[in-house]
């Protein structure tokens, strides 16, 4: 925090977050935790509101989509949210994971690598306002945290130059009706309906090597739910002025790289940091790049 006698920047200002994704929740509750911690109090404190744009009917059929919160030295998520004192509460609701198998075309498997124990991981004073934002509103503030995504419109539009990479592979993928009803099922995405037996048909021609149960999958895989998606990634760019960059809308990674929850987990925790903690914004940017 500024040492000096003068009032601190955030003093008093406005922070709005556009995108309520990990990144930006993750931004929130750790400013929340460094201004309440702080020896010095930051008055008056900031107010941060966030901007979601998908609604409740939008996000129907994401429910299964899964993030990988890691313990390793570089993923550093689960290190992150110990700091932030909401480990435990994540754990209690996450679906955990302890190792990676890789199988054979019957299905048996082939090698099993378990992740080693990692030590020490168990297995307000600021208003937060969670707005609607209607067509054609604007809102004004004193800084800007941008994360809404790999597909940030907002980047889009201030930082055109900085694209998405196609980063070399094709996903298919749909979800199928439940076929053990004491295991969990997964769902993600939706394509145009004259394109879904082409995919059906190359996800066939993949997989034939394949015993049960992927021929029963694909007979009851659920029509409306196949998907096809490039992966693509992003070259990581420097952050300036009062609009910064996090997460996926920073520095994009391919969902193969299995990292990207864990870096927007981090970047808001560190950015949060530096905010309260340095002396001025431009040396608390930098000190986040």
């Amino acid at each position: 925090m500024n040492t000096t006698d003068q009032q601190h920047f955030l003093a008093g200002k406005r922070i709005i977050i556009a995108g309520g994704g990990i990144g930006g929740l993750t931004f929130c509750i750790a400013l929340q935790h460094f201004l309440d911690n702080a020896t010095k109090k930051i008055e008056p404190p900031p107010t941060i509101t966030v901007y979601e744009r998908d609604t409740s009917v939008d996000a129907v059929g994401r429910e299964g989509y899964s993030l990988s919160i890691r313990g390793d030295a570089i993923s550093g998520g689960m290190q992150t949210l110990q700091k932030l004192g909401i480990l435990d509460e994540m754990i209690t609701e996450s679906n955990p994971g302890t190792h990676f198998t890789l199988f054979n075309t019957d299905f048996s498997p082939l090698m099993q690598i378990r992740s080693p124990p990692v030590e020490g991981l168990s297995q307000s004073s600021f208003r937060i306002a969670r707005s609607k934002l209607p067509d054609d509103t604007q809102e004004q503030c004193d800084l800007l945290i941008v994360a809404d995504g790999s597909n940030s419109l907002i980047r889009k539009a201030l930082r055109p130059e900085h694209v998405l990479n196609f980063a070399g592979a094709v996903i298919i993928a749909a979800c199928t009706r439940t076929l053990d009803k004491s295991r969990e099922s997964k769902a993600a995405g939706t394509i145009p309906d004259n394109e879904i037996d082409e995919i059906l048909t190359e996800a066939k021609e993949r997989t034939k090597v394949y015993g049960e149960p992927m021929p029963t999958l694909f007979k009851e895989t659920l029509r409306s739910s196949v998907a096809v998606f490039n992966a693509k990634d992003m070259t990581p760019f420097r952050n300036h002025g009062s609009v910064i960059f996090i997460g996926d809308a920073q520095h994009a990674m391919s969902p193969f790289a299995g990292n990207g929850a864990n870096m927007a987990i981090m970047d808001g925790y560190q950015l949060a940091d530096q905010l309260v903690h340095a002396k001025d914004l431009t040396t608390a940017i930098q000190s986040y790049d």
